[in-house]
């Protein structure tokens, strides 16, 4: 089992200080040498973004399944701005009936309370100012919806 549940940048930034190329070098080794692994992925409003690629990158080969976030409130999927919710929505809707996306629209659908998002707000920028770590990886319209912009 492996812990992953982004790509690129995105990756990049939830797991400060690894690399996307030397992880995915690291994926492709694996799979050279028909090491059979799975990947435990737990589903974050700063991952959400970029879900669906990392799905589709791997879940043909390997699978993928899904955590929830249980200790950090302002990080479960669904604080996100309504913008955001119904681009991901769109996307993912033809895709319902695989439990991976029923889970995360189902997800992503629950109610917040405005305490998860201002806690989510002081997150992020803490976690971007203590690492100086660029946001522009994340949709204007979800910073704008946390006021961060």
């Amino acid at each position: 089992m492996l812990s992953c549940d982004a790509i690129g940048p995105t990756f990049e930034f939830v797991r400060y200080g690894a690399s996307w190329k030397k992880f995915h070098w690291m994926i492709e080794s694996l799979e050279k040498n028909n090491i059979e692994f799975h990947f435990n992925s737990v589903i974050t409003n700063l991952n959400i973004f970029k879900i669906e690629e990392f799905y589709n990158l791997f879940s043909d080969k390997h699978g993928i399944v899904y955590g929830p976030v249980t200790d950090r409130m302002f990080l479960q999927p669904n604080v996100l701005d309504d913008i955001s919710k119904k681009q991901l929505s769109d996307s993912i809707s033809n895709r319902l009936e695989e439990p991976f996306f029923k889970q995360l629209y189902s997800s992503m659908n629950q109610p917040y309370d405005e305490q998860q998002k201002k806690d989510c707000k002081k997150f992020l920028m803490e976690f971007s100012k203590r690492r100086n770590l660029s946001l522009d990886i994340f949709p204007e319209h979800f910073l704008k919806w946390l006021e961060i912009i």
